[in-house]
């Protein structure tokens, strides 16, 4: 009678052990699938990054068709990445694929629509197109938006390209002359594509609170 008790106290410690063992087990199990995951991750961050850098490079040297397939590679491995799209979406209006541009850029616009940037591309794409109206719109949102990088070299970049399709077509629309109208809308692109500006990012989130940008109709 006296060995019972010490056989029952026995077994409930070698349960406690294996169900602490087993415990421990799990948990480097999950840590070690945690970090293989992180590190799966962490490659396909440093992959997109160096796929975007070839892109940005190929947009440099004006070779558009290697760049939007590096920025759709990138893409790939980070699809909610604005920065991308946005890069992206100047490489389809660098290769003429103006509709294509303009649905990655209205995406965006959608999103941050106080964003200098993209408001500065949708006006250079709207004044190719020849639609002044919502041309004008856009680089006044460019000129009173948000912009990470040199606010004011941005603004006035936009203002003169505002200034310079404004002219230029007010000038061909008083001669009459529809091709010259369609020339000046593309000599003002053409003006503002030399100086492609960047994606700003979440960095101004704070400063939105205080800035609206026009609606467009």
């Amino acid at each position: 009678m006296t060995h019972q008790p010490e056989t029952a106290a026995s077994t409930g410690r070698r349960e406690f052990l294996a169900a602490l063992v087993l415990t421990g087990i799990a948990i480097l199990a999950f840590v070690a699938v945690f970090g293989l995951v992180n590190r799966f991750r962490t490659w396909q961050r440093h992959l997109a990054d160096r796929l975007y850098s070839q892109g940005e490079q190929a947009l440099k040297v004006s070779v558009p068709v290697v760049a939007i397939d590096d920025f759709r590679s990138a893409l790939s491995f980070d699809e909610d990445n604005e920065r991308y799209q946005f890069s992206l979406a100047q490489a389809l209006e660098a290769d003429n694929r103006v509709e294509e541009a303009r649905s990655y850029l209205l995406d965006l616009w959608d999103r941050k629509p106080q964003d200098g940037a993209v408001n500065l591309e949708l006006g250079r794409l709207s004044a190719q197109q020849t639609v002044t109206d919502r041309a004008l719109r856009y680089y006044h949102n460019a000129i009173y938006g948000l912009w990470e990088k040199d606010p004011e070299a941005n603004r006035h970049r936009a203002r003169v390209e505002q200034v310079a399709s404004d002219g230029a077509v007010g000038h061909a629309r008083g001669s009459g002359d529809a091709p010259a109208l369609e020339g000046a809308h593309g000599c003002a692109v053409r003006h503002g594509r030399r100086h492609r500006p960047s994606y700003t990012g979440p960095a101004v989130r704070a400063e939105r609170r205080g800035a609206r940008a026009i609606p467009l109709l």
